[in-house]
């Protein structure tokens, strides 16, 4: 943790505050609480992300998920050092927690019949198919993330990543009540046992399992991604084949552009508005 990097933790708890407030407040007032839009949890977190990822990327990389930080950091624990990251990490998770807390107790819903997202599994479905349903939905949501900001990245890296949320949310939901992100599950699951009954309450081991998973599913989306771009590090006809230490500098500047940056689209407009203000 630095001085320097103390607005870099502000916005990733604030991020991730945002993030798990209004996914647990429209859950508890909205699908679970009997409100006047049942179902559109899914669509309104996708553009939730959206927007953070498009806010908080230029300043701190919009990580606001504690699997995506450890896997930036694994990737090129230069570009984000051991310290930031568990700065990253804790700021994360204290924003989970005060955010699904604050929506707990801004409930319309009472105590008996809150219906915070709580992580467990449904109807005929074995805790086991849950904990495959957030492995693969977290999975392709990192994949996709990390693919459209880092590696392909482009100027609209956010609608893909927002879209993306939206679907593996609202498809995970049924079977494992779409976590995808352990700040979200941790705080889900706290907030469940201060304002929830002993029914819908969820164990320490649930909630350990369902961040490991997350964080494992992180870990295969890095996987993914070197995967399907090795063939990008190939050299060109009549180029010099690189060495394996070159390759390996390559994709990790690639990864991470700029320090706790994510998304080198924002890192590259802001350096052309810096330009243009200095030719002013």
């Amino acid at each position: 943790m630095t001085r320097e990097g103390f607005p870099k933790y502000v916005c990733e708890f604030c991020g991730t505050f945002a993030l798990s407030f209004f996914v647990c407040f429209h859950i508890a007032n909205g699908d679970g609480g009997g409100g006047p839009m049942p179902g559109m949890t899914p669509f309104c977190v996708g553009m939730l992300v959206c927007a953070l990822a498009y806010a908080l990327a230029p300043l701190s990389g919009g990580h606001i998920n504690p699997a995506l930080t450890l896997v930036l950091h694994l990737e090129d624990s230069l570009a984000l050092c051991k310290s930031d990251a568990l700065a990253y990490i804790g700021s994360q998770f204290l924003g989970g927690l005060i955010g699904a807390s604050l929506a707990g107790a801004c409930a319309t819903v009472e105590k008996k019949s809150c219906s915070l997202p709580v992580f467990k599994n449904q109807g005929h479905f074995l805790f086991f198919h849950a904990l495959v349903a957030e492995f693969v939905g977290t999975t392709l949501m990192l994949f996709v993330g990390m693919q459209v900001s880092s590696y392909r990245p482009n100027h609209y890296f956010a609608l893909a990543i927002g879209f993306m949320a939206c679907v593996c949310i609202s498809s995970t939901a049924p079977i494992s009540n779409g976590g995808l992100n352990p700040a979200v599950v941790l705080g889900a699951n706290a907030a469940a046992h201060i304002f929830c009954t002993a029914q819908a309450q969820v164990s320490l081991t649930g909630t350990l399992a369902y961040c490991i998973t997350d964080a494992c599913g992180g870990l295969a989306a890095l996987g993914l991604t070197r995967v399907v771009n090795s063939s990008s590090s190939l050299p060109a006809e009549g180029e010099q084949p690189q060495s394996s230490t070159d390759v390996v500098r390559a994709k990790r500047s690639t990864l991470i552009p700029a320090r706790y940056h994510l998304s080198q689209g924002c890192v590259e407009m802001n350096d052309r508005r810096r330009g243009s203000e200095q030719c002013i």
